[in-house]
């Protein structure tokens, strides 16, 4: 077992905040009024109760001293929970504000988390994960207990990887304000929050109300620590881009259609870096050289924070009818704007079976004159029908050429005093372009008039991405004792309701706006019964309300009013930006009765029982334009709205097996639920056994678990059909490194899905050979049974047993040419994945803890802890897969073998200060590199570094007490791990935005 430095300095730096592995009750001003949530156990003991499983127990005080900006910030730093969103410096944003929290990584849908011990609704689109950024105002939250083993048998689906259970401070009294603000180093960024909280008490009744606003400025991708301390970082290149490249067709010396199309970039390409290059050699047709291939710096200008904007509420009260009757209920509001920047054009994909995207010869943008093989300018016979524009700048306005009936242009030959079979004298005719599929639409600019070279994205101003979510959750409850106090029963109903609201993504389009505005049809007083000049009557492309598109980057080099420019109300009306709307909703009805049943020599045995009733529902409305398959996706989104009904009963018994001085305890825990979820195969029943043993002076725990636990399919998994872009493909026919970005995925749910199941178990234990010092170690290991993962659309290209079906890997032979066997099976076009049960995981490892307290005497205390976890087994069917990235691997996941946490706080009367270490370990990189970059092979160690200082001013000012504190987060300034692939960020395992400096103000009333 290799240690990592982090490890080997903690005689030097340690750790602070104890990590206690014992659960505690919550505590506040009139204990006759708590509602005691003990999390890992239902049972109440007389004598208290510990349950066997691992908890660490994450104070108020713990929480705060680390000035987290969000709540998912915080749960970073813990070893045993990452690959999670967490909104400070993601590659992509966190889009709606949301963070979450995985526990060991088994996925956060694995991850059950509770409010008070009770659930809450999950995210509105993808139903996979609870936001801990909306639970409750941050001043709000009492302590965080964090259970490390399986809880099916208690808590019924999602407690595979543990439980994460959020108490507030439900006797708070008086009046409190914190004001938090955090700027980034590099620029004028900042974070900021105001929060609030109120409560009274009497002998009876108590309330509590928290209020809390939240604001985030946004930053840009290029701002990136990571960007700006490696010189020549290359973005995110991409083929295609935009510029965009087209196929022009070929001719014979008598003007007909002969041989292949020639494929070209933009002739302008090369004016639009930095965020355009080209690559490749060039091209020559006709004697005139052009680049053969034009990328994108996909991520140049997009945003890496959203703008944020997030208001919290959160009451609880509780009131006593009787010595046996309380009442309790909470009500929480949610209400989060961002908006972010995206990519500022999506790629034109035509979906199978549908008509390439083209650029019609008469458009004022089409600069490909028709030639003959030996170039010499072409004409054919009018049609008759006069644009109302000069395209050829002859002063006159040029007419449409004819066509045959198969739509080709009529040619008649090389002499333009020629009279075509009609009588009309002949006219010049431009080729007709086709945009090759995959090339994206708009530029910086949004092929606006302006600078080429500008990095500033249009989306700031066009059509931003935003979101809007908006969350109610509701608890009404009752419990009380009975016979004389013996046994306590507590019935709760909860309602939760998320719902979001997204524009569809700035960058997306219209594939009906964007053929029409080509043909010069477009903009949305533009009435015609056809885009075709020949078929629509009086109707011309361009005049009246009629306006052309141009794609090419004359568009941008061009000035504004000419027929090259584009105005901002087609760059609109093509974008076509909608609002497509989720939601889901839980309501629970809960009843746990437990109480003691009778004496054993060593103590009363403990029991408890309940049942729960659970209905979800998940709802999506898509806008009509993605019903019916005509975004630049182009397949249909189908509106849903589906439920499912869990219906548990369970059990929990405690029997204490020894109690003496001369031995010290034990206790024997045991429980079991039954859940089911309906539908076929849809119900299981989960145990949990466990041991705890204390020595008589409490020197030595040792505690062991073993249980299964289990994760139903989500309505997402069982439901969802949409489509998503898939980036970095590379067709495994072919040799070259594609790099083919924003590949249309159709994702379908499955229906039949079965629950994903778990077998894990625990072993571990604390030793306390001095009062000042305390270690804990455990060992777990889980066995995660057919594991829902979406296929990897990746892996299906690049595999020559799966790039060949048909019904995985769509191709399309008219979109250009890939050779298999000497036939052109045509390059990759779009993907079809499923949800399946396929994978089977091990994942074992051990965590440790080391505590320390030392009183210094007149220079004070000092607390120091280390928090480590090692991952020493992660398998996927058998196939070990461990410390690695597994980017290409469906089901797989980070496997990384160290994390760990060092702090150290020391305090001297008022003063505290705060030094906290993070630590990452290096791991097998195995995503392929973007084209043209070299590849990296491991992921290096990473280690960054907060300090902080507080000062308790005490009851000055007439206040209570007051308190100002001053930190650093990343003192260092460290960047992220760079890779050479995507947007170069793994941004759900590192932060890449750079040091922060903060100061929060605190002062109760």
């Amino acid at each position: 077992m290799k240690l990592p430095p982090i490890v080997t300095a903690a005689g030097l730096v340690l750790l602070a905040s104890p990590i206690s592995l014992a659960v505690a009750q919550e505590t506040g001003s009139d204990d006759s009024f708590d509602e005691i949530v003990v999390t890992g156990t239902f049972i109440r003991r007389s004598e208290g109760f510990t349950p066997a499983s691992p908890v660490q127990e994450i104070s108020k005080a713990d929480f705060e001293a680390n000035a987290p900006r969000t709540v998912a910030d915080f749960l970073t730093q813990l070893p045993y929970s990452f690959n999670t969103t967490f909104t400070v410096g993601r590659a992509l944003g966190s889009s709606n504000g949301s963070g979450s929290l995985n526990l060991r990584n088994l996925g956060s849908d694995a991850t059950l988390v509770l409010l008070n011990g009770r659930r809450v609704a999950r995210d509105a689109v993808t139903v996979g994960n609870v936001d801990v950024n909306s639970l409750v105002p941050q001043i709000a939250i009492e302590r965080i207990d964090v259970l490390k083993d399986g809880a099916s048998s208690l808590y019924g689906s999602d407690a595979v990887g543990g439980v994460a259970n959020f108490l507030t401070r439900r006797n708070f009294q008086g009046f409190e304000v914190q004001a938090q603000g955090a700027q980034r180093d590099y620029g004028t960024t900042t974070d900021s929050r105001v929060s609030r909280i109120w409560g009274a008490q009497t002998e009876k009744s108590g309330v509590v109300v928290a209020v809390e606003h939240f604001n985030r400025d946004p930053f840009s991708w290029e701002t990136y620590e990571i960007i700006r301390k490696r010189p020549g970082i290359d973005g995110a290149f991409r083929l295609a881009g935009w510029p965009a490249r087209y196929s022009i067709p070929n001719r014979n010396a008598a003007g007909a259609l002969a041989g292949a199309a020639t494929t070209i970039a933009d002739p302008a390409c090369a004016a639009f870096g930095p965020s355009a290059n080209t690559t490749g050699n060039p091209v020559t047709r006709l004697g005139v050289s052009y680049p053969s291939n034009c990328q994108q710096n996909a991520p140049l200008g997009t945003s890496a924070n959203a703008d944020e904007n997030r208001y919290q509420a959160f009451i609880e009260a509780h009131h006593e009818i009787n010595d046996s009757l309380k009442f309790y209920g909470e009500a929480g509001f949610l209400r989060t704007r961002t908006a972010l920047v995206d990519t500022p054009g999506a790629a034109a994909n035509p979906g199978p079976g549908q008509p390439a995207v083209i650029v019609p010869g008469y458009a004022p943008s089409n600069s490909f004159r028709a030639m003959n093989s030996a170039g010499v300018a072409l004409y054919a016979q009018s049609s008759g029908v006069q644009l109302g524009f000069d395209k050829d700048g002859n002063g006159v306005n040029d007419f449409l050429p004819a066509r045959s009936a198969a739509g080709q242009v009529i040619v008649v030959g090389t002499d333009p005093a020629a009279l075509g079979a009609n009588g009309l004298p002949v006219v010049p005719f431009w080729e007709d372009v086709t945009v090759v599929a995959g090339s994206r639409i708009f530029g910086m600019t949004c092929n606006l008039p302006g600078n080429p070279a500008t990095t500033y994205n249009c989306r700031n101003d066009l059509n931003s991405t935003r979101y809007a979510v908006d969350a109610q959750r509701y608890v009404a409850g009752l419990e009380g004792d009975l016979f004389g106090g013996a046994w306590h029963y507590n019935a709760s109903y909860l309602l939760a309701v998320n719902g979001e609201d997204d524009t569809t993504f700035g960058s997306a389009f219209s594939m009906p706006a964007l053929r029409a505005g080509l043909a010069g049809y477009g903009g949305s007083g533009c009435l015609t019964p056809s885009n075709d000049p020949l078929l629509a009557g009086t109707n011309r492309p361009g005049a009246g309300n009629c306006r052309f598109f141009n794609i090419f980057g004359s568009s941008v080099t061009t000035a504004p009013g000419t027929l090259l420019a584009n105005t901002p109300d087609m760059v609109t009306y093509i974008t076509a930006q909608d609002w497509q709307g989720y939601e889901t909703k839980a309501s629970v009805l809960d009843f746990v009765l437990s109480g003691e049943l009778f004496s054993l020599p060593a103590g009363r045995i403990g029991v408890a029982i309940g049942a729960q009733h659970r209905a979800d529902d998940w709802s999506a409305d898509y806008p009509a334009l993605q019903n019916a398959g005509q975004s630049d996706l182009q397949a249909a989104f189908f509106d849903k709205k589906v439920g499912q009904i869990s219906n548990a009963i369970f059990a929990e018994l405690s029997v204490p097996l020894m109690k003496n001085e001369q031995y010290g305890l034990l206790d024997f825990t045991g429980a079991v639920r039954y859940e089911n979820t309906g539908g076929p195969g849809l119900s299981t029943t989960d145990p949990k056994l466990g041991l705890l043993y204390s020595s008589p002076a409490g020197m030595v725990k040792v505690r062991g678990t073993w249980s299964t636990s289990f994760l139903a399919p989500s309505l997402y998994q069982r439901f969802r059909q949409n489509v998503v872009f898939t980036n970095a493909v590379n067709d495994g026919l072919t040799a070259a490194n594609d790099n083919l970005s924003r590949v249309p995925t159709t994702v379908a749910g499955n229906p039949s899905l079965d629950p994903q199941t778990s077998e894990n178990y625990n072993l571990g234990f604390t030793l306390k050979p001095w009062n000042n010092w305390s270690l804990d170690v455990d060992y777990w290991h889980f066995t995660f049974d057919g594991q829902i993962s979406l296929e990897n659309a990746v892996e299906l290209a690049s595999n020559l047993t799966t790039t060949l079906d048909p019904s995985k890997v769509i191709r399309n032979p008219a979109a250009g040419t890939v050779l298999w066997n000497g036939v052109n099976v045509g390059p990759i076009v779009g993907f079809n994945v499923n949800y399946i049960n396929n994978a089977s995981l091990k994942s074992a490892g051990f965590d440790f803890a080391l505590n320390n307290t030392q009183d210094l005497g007149n220079f004070g205390a000092l607390r120091s802890s280390i928090l480590a976890s090692y991952q020493s087994k992660y398998e996927l069917n058998g196939r070990d897969i461990s410390q690695s990235r597994n980017a290409r691997t469906a089901g797989g996941s980070f496997s990384v073998p160290w994390r760990a946490t060092m702090r150290n706080v020391w305090s001297l009367g008022s003063h505290s200060v705060q030094s906290l270490l993070r630590y990452t370990d290096e791991y097998y990189n195995d995503q392929n590199p973007n084209a043209g970059t070299l590849a990296k092979q491991h992921i290096e160690k990473y280690f960054t570094w907060d300090l902080s200082y507080s000062y308790e001013l005490g009851e000055r000012f007439g206040l209570k007490s007051s308190q100002i504190a001053v930190g650093a987060n990343n003192v260092m300034d460290k960047a992220g791990p760079y890779v050479p692939d995507g947007n170069h960020t793994l941004s759900s395992m590192y932060d890449y935005s750079g040091r922060h400096v903060w100061l929060r103000l605190k002062a109760a009333f």
